[in-house]
């Protein structure tokens, strides 16, 4: 009886290793990288504009100027909400520029490598666009 037991207690601590090693791993790994959909690293438009996201909710906004060559670039921070659908994207913060004290309110939707962004500057997130407006939306590529 006491062997069966034992037996029984050695098969269950295998099964628990069996399953419980890999599903660890799993959420190990899925803590390391971060969700396809997430807005960290250098986003391109078509217009030459580059946002570069960081892990730490700071950013930066780059613009070519043609007309004398000189590239702009704005220091800001930035939260995403990825709860909600579309993802919610305030840009604030910003350091110089006509933006400076302004907040973007702002709504981004994912496709595959690239993301497609329309915002509207306000004083509150009732400034937030409810949903994508063709004329204003902007569609950032991975570089």
């Amino acid at each position: 009886m006491n062997n069966d037991k034992n037996h029984f207690t050695f098969l269950a601590m295998k099964n628990i290793r069996l399953y419980f090693v890999p599903v660890l791993l799993l959420v190990v790994l899925s803590a390391c990288n971060p969700p396809n959909n997430s807005l960290i690293g250098t986003w391109k438009n078509n217009k030459g504009e580059i946002l570069e996201f960081h892990k730490d909710q700071s950013a930066l906004w780059l613009f070519d100027n043609d007309a004398d060559g000189i590239t702009d670039t704005f220091h800001l921070m930035y939260h995403a909400n990825y709860e909600v659908e579309p993802i919610q994207v305030d840009l604030y913060d910003f350091e110089t520029g006509p933006l400076a004290g302004v907040t973007m309110y702002g709504i981004v939707a994912f496709q595959g490598n690239s993301f497609k962004f329309d915002y509207e500057p306000g004083d509150s997130p009732d400034a937030r666009p409810g949903d994508f407006d063709e004329a204003k939306t902007q569609t950032y590529i991975k570089q």
